[in-house]
């Protein structure tokens, strides 16, 4: 994006600091995770978490969700959207807003299903994830 600011009007330290060795290309993604920290507000400065969405000197973060945006759409198949209420890593009201966002656009409350995961986290949502991903598909495979 050309973005100009410093990483340290963005992120708190160490991570600002850290942040350009993290991401230099060798590191595979459990690397970077293990120097980084999945805990939000710990990462990111307070005042950004507080005030993107109405400070003006946020703006190029708002400019970028909209241009990375991946809910102008309509799925058109069975969808199935799950997430943890635990979750710390990515908020949880990000899925329901996605969910109702896709409802607003057309698609049919039949086919598209947002799953709550009670208590489960980014990681502990897994293992139900996939037990519930693995039910459907053998529904659709009637002879096994």
């Amino acid at each position: 994006y050309a973005w100009t600011q410093p990483l340290t009007e963005i992120f708190n330290e160490p991570y600002a600091g850290s942040i350009p060795g993290v991401f230099n290309g060798p590191l595979s993604g459990s690397q970077i995770n293990e120097q980084l920290t999945d805990t939000i507000p710990v990462l990111v400065k307070g005042d950004l978490l507080a005030n993107f969405e109405s400070d003006p000197k946020y703006e190029f973060i708002i400019d970028a969700q909209i241009e990375n945006s991946l809910i102008d759409w309509v799925p058109l198949t069975p969808m199935y959207m799950y997430h943890g209420d635990k979750d710390s890593t990515v908020p949880y009201q990000n899925s329901e807003s996605v969910y109702r966002k896709l409802l607003s656009n057309g698609a049919s409350a039949d086919d598209l299903h947002f799953i709550n995961l009670p208590g489960a986290t980014h990681s502990s949502g897994i293992i139900p994830y996939v037990e519930d991903v693995f039910q459907h598909l053998m529904d659709l495979i009637p002879d096994l």
